[in-house]
């Protein structure tokens, strides 16, 4: 009989025998384990056993048996269950590779077959995967089907953010550096500065002369990249999400001459509520910071492609409302008659 390897779960088996696992094999490393059962060999390798949030890691099962044995894997990342399955442990299954059932090299009567399976996370932190069952059956065998079992694997998660990283706060505010200024400046130094100040005045009123970017053609000059990059697939959801983050954090920034970009969900919300942004704006802009949030700090998973393109709609029609409003909520434009 031909080896069968399937990637459902054991459907239509009555019983599966106690397990008896033969040896196990010590591993040389702590992201690779082998099991032997009798005739049928496990090795099952984490790699890398270490990575940064959203970062991809293989779990591959390499399984060899007699030819005649009929291998049951257990069900791994399948998307058409009901509900779908693509979940492994703490980590979501993005890819799987079943591979094809090959010969021993040197042995005629042996074959094997290697699984690959993609495994993402978007927690950090000491994160476990499972133990992964491969179940067999042989002709000769008189009772249900057998397990090989792995144990356990624990995998390091590292945070994108710094260790002293405030989770409230979006990006740390550099402290000031303290200088010191000569009691008695020399006259070349008076000259110097009196030269850099009239240079200054100079620049500003040169400067104020010159037409600026309003805040809402600047972010929708950055909505319509984002938006080319995702169409073109140079983007995943989390990094398109995190970019239109920004975009809207610097437009309220330059809008409403505000820290948006270092404030917390909750601040900037309070803050737009206070310079009287239309109330769907309030709820746009909540709702969306607050998914993000929820993605990035505690692991939530992210909704289907379609969420990109949504929001990027989304926030569109907000800068629009929002500029369009009333004067007091487009300061950037009032900078020019001041």
């Amino acid at each position: 009989m031909a080896l069968v390897i399937g990637m459902t779960a054991l459907t239509g088996v009555t019983a599966t025998s106690s397990i008896s696992v033969a040896a196990q094999l010590p591993a040389n490393n702590r992201n690779s384990q082998t099991i032997v059962d009798g005739s049928v060999r496990m090795i099952v390798t984490v790699d890398p056993p270490s990575a940064p949030v959203a970062t991809p890691i293989t779990l591959t099962l390499d399984v060899e048996a007699p030819k005649n044995a009929n291998l049951f894997p257990q069900a791994i990342g399948v998307q058409n269950g009901d509900p779908p399955d693509d979940r492994l442990g703490d980590f979501e299954v993005t890819d799987r590779d079943s591979g094809t059932s090959i010969p021993v090299a040197g042995n005629a009567d042996r074959r094997r077959r290697v699984f690959r399976f993609t495994l993402v996370s978007l927690r950090s932190g000491t994160l476990t995967i499972p133990p992964i069952r491969v179940s067999y059956q042989m002709p000769e065998m008189t009772e249900g089907p057998r397990q090989l079992t792995s144990q356990p694997f624990e995998v390091n998660i590292t945070s994108l953010i710094g260790d002293d990283a405030d989770p409230r706060v979006f990006r740390e505010i550099k402290p000031l550096v303290p200088i010191v200024a000569p009691t008695a400046p020399s006259p070349i130094l008076s000259i110097g500065l009196t030269a850099i100040a009239i240079g200054a005045v100079a620049g500003y009123f040169v400067l104020r002369r010159r037409p600026t970017v309003s805040a809402q053609a600047w972010a929708n000059d950055q909505l319509n990249r984002v938006e080319q990059e995702w169409n073109q697939k140079q983007l995943s959801s989390p990094a398109a999400l995190n970019q239109l983050t920004g975009i809207i954090r610097r437009f309220v920034e330059h809008a409403e001459s505000t820290t948006a970009t270092s404030m917390a969900t909750h601040e900037l919300i309070e803050t737009v509520n206070q310079n009287d942004w239309p109330s769907d704006a309030v709820a746009t802009l909540s709702n969306f910071l607050r998914l993000v949030d929820q993605q990035k700090f505690a692991g939530a998973p992210l909704g289907d492609d379609e969420s990109v393109p949504h929001w990027i709609d989304q926030l569109r029609e907000l800068i629009h409302n929002v500029s369009s409003a009333s004067p007091n909520a487009k300061p950037s434009q009032r900078r020019g008659d001041r």
